[in-house]
């Protein structure tokens, strides 16, 4: 199809050229990051339609292993003002030829509203936190001004206050004082030391034989005459320029923050921005590019052409709507307050053929309780797929890419004891066992006046909740989530109650929990409550007779759990409290 060849310095004058024609900012549109990092990536490069367009060979190495279908090529964006629809229409149609995934990453703002737009239903794209680049004001990392960049100043002071200090540019005159450092930096990161640490030096030794060639720019800090800081770099644009390396000696205080200042106040004086790069997913370098404030947290997502796909609720709305309808016959405005409630481009998940929706299902945000700690997690709600589509495995294509995206664990909540047996089969196993009983109603008696039924926030209601139910295996829910359990119970007839009554305790004078509560027919249903089973019967009482109605029931949901390989998470059948709290 494209003829692409490794990329080498005889293809920079054209690749410049449309790396600055569409005016991005990230890290990936400099010329010489595609010639080093090569080295690592295979790296290659070609031309169509008046665009460049750029692959990585990834050969194992790289974090996409879990997603690589047969194929072993990640694509850039087209890049460049030429025509890059053209570009993708041929790699969309080679890779469907082949029964093959095409995958892009580092893609934009624009470029993932342009997949959207030009390939509806046809790409799961996700936003991808670790290859952000961070990018900063020059004027606020020249001076450093602020109160919060008071601790940065302090160790600048510290590095000047240790002795005799220069900045210069780097050169061939202290190139090798520059590679002296970078032995010393090894041995300072010995215990530390893995394969990604080794192949950067390796990058960066062919950055200082090719300086010259690529426009690479550098900086030197010395203390007492020591080489003890160096960085480099090239600009993306007139407005960017793109850091790409930086060592200190650690010993010495102050020298990180010392050579980013210096070097921004002497070789960047005509660019705007300082475009950082990325901390790759590494959580002390996360924390220390925080620490300088961005300007710009450059998003960048992961393009995969796929049947399932995240829901973009600006164009089908109406089709979710229709699938919900269809499956569970809830009212257009019931379906809006749960949309409303709950972003369905994150967390609600599609499935197209015959191109249009013809499944779902949302993956709502809980936290499980273990020990002291909690682990992140999805509730699976709304599973539906519309009658015509049924039998083709759709649903369960739903919950394998969802395994895939989040790689948490999977909760839900069978509407039918058939259902059991199905989710089974995608390997959930239960883990919290279906309650149901019926209650008998106790006169409170004289003690009737001293109970008071109010409406319950959905944020008191959280609080009580966590209060009463935190424990191992307790499901928390987020307040987006109860707030929607309260609007469904209303719709149901229902109502979250904050219930005061009397306390056991002498010492007490009264005790407040909650009751959520629909009703069917002449039946109150209680949904969820903190009350104990004595209380629960006086109160039940007097809701039937508030609400005109003849029996309670109390009736609390299985649970079905999904755990990736690596989860921490280890309960017993006896821990832990879940209830639905999203309706039936």
């Amino acid at each position: 199809m494209f003829s692409f060849h490794k990329v080498t310095l005889d293809d920079k004058n054209w690749m410049q050229k449309l790396l600055q024609e569409d005016g991005w900012y990230g890290s990936e549109y400099s010329f010489g990051i595609n010639v080093l990092w090569g080295i690592k990536y295979h790296i290659e490069v070609a031309r169509a339609h008046d665009c460049c367009i750029v692959r990585y060979g990834l050969c194992g190495e790289y974090p996409w292993d879990n997603m690589m279908q047969g194929d072993c090529w990640i694509y850039s964006f087209p890049i460049g003002a030429g025509n890059k629809k053209a570009v993708l229409d041929e790699l969309v149609a080679e890779y469907r030829a082949k029964g093959k995934t095409l995958i892009m990453n580092s893609v934009g703002e624009e470029a993932r509203a342009q997949l959207l737009s030009w390939y509806p239903g046809q790409f799961l794209i996700e936003e991808n936190r670790d290859y952000e680049d961070y990018i900063y004001d020059r004027e606020k990392l020249a001076t450093l001004s602020g109160r919060k960049m008071h601790n940065k100043r302090n160790h600048i002071a510290r590095f000047k206050d240790a002795g005799e200090w220069s900045y210069e540019p780097l050169t061939d005159n202290n190139l090798e004082e520059c590679k002296a450092l970078c032995r010393r930096w090894i041995f300072s990161r010995e215990d530390k030391w893995n394969d990604d640490m080794a192949i950067e030096l390796k990058v960066l030794d062919a950055a200082f034989k090719m300086k010259d060639d690529l426009g690479l720019i550098g900086g030197v800090l010395r203390q007492k005459g020591q080489v003890v800081a160096f960085c480099m770099g090239e600009a993306i644009n007139p407005d960017v320029f793109v850091v790409h390396f930086e060592k200190a000696l650690p010993e010495y205080q102050g020298a990180y923050p010392m050579i980013n200042q210096q070097f921004v106040q002497h070789a960047c004086g005509s660019y705007k921005y300082i475009n950082r790069e990325d901390d790759a997913g590494d959580p002390g370098l996360r924390r220390a590019k925080l620490s300088y404030y961005p300007e710009i947290l450059l998003k960048k997502y992961d393009a995969k052409m796929s049947s399932v796909v995240f829901a973009d609720r600006s164009r089908y709305e109406q089709d979710m709507i229709h699938i919900w309808q269809t499956c569970f016959g809830d009212d257009e405005d019931f379906i809006q307050s749960f949309l409303d409630h709950h972003t369905a481009d994150e967390c609600m998940l599609l499935y197209f053929t015959d191109n249009k929706p013809v499944a779902m299902a949302s993956f709502l945000p809980i936290r499980i309780h273990q020990a002291e700690d909690t682990i992140e997690g999805r509730y699976v709600y709304a599973v539906a797929t519309l009658p015509e589509y049924r039998g083709r495995g759709y649903a369960a294509e739903i919950l394998k890419t969802a395994k895939e995206i989040w790689q948490e664990p999977l909760l839900l909540s069978p509407a039918e004891d058939s259902l059991y047996t199905y989710y089974q089969k995608q390997e959930f196993f239960t883990q919290y066992s279906p309650d149901k009983w019926e209650i008998v109603p106790e006169n409170p008696g004289e003690l009737k006046e001293k109970w008071s039924f109010e409406e319950s926030s959905s944020q008191i209601y959280k609080e009580i909740r966590d209060l009463c139910f935190a424990g191992d295996g307790y499901v928390e829910w987020d307040l987006a989530a109860i707030e929607y359990a309260l609007l469904y119970a209303k719709a149901e007839g229902g109502q979250a109650l904050c219930v005061t009554h009397p306390a056991y305790d002498a010492e007490v004078s009264a005790c407040e929990d909650i009751l959520l509560y629909e009703t069917a027919g002449d039946t109150l249903k209680i949904v969820e409550t903190t009350l104990n089973e004595d209380d629960l019967k006086k109160a039940a009482w007097i809701l039937l007779k508030k609400n005109n109605l003849k029996k309670a029931v109390y009736s609390r949901p299985g649970g079905m759990l999904w755990l990736p390989e690596e989860c921490e998470l280890s309960l017993s059948k006896e821990d832990g409290y879940f209830n639905l709290c999203l309706g039936e």
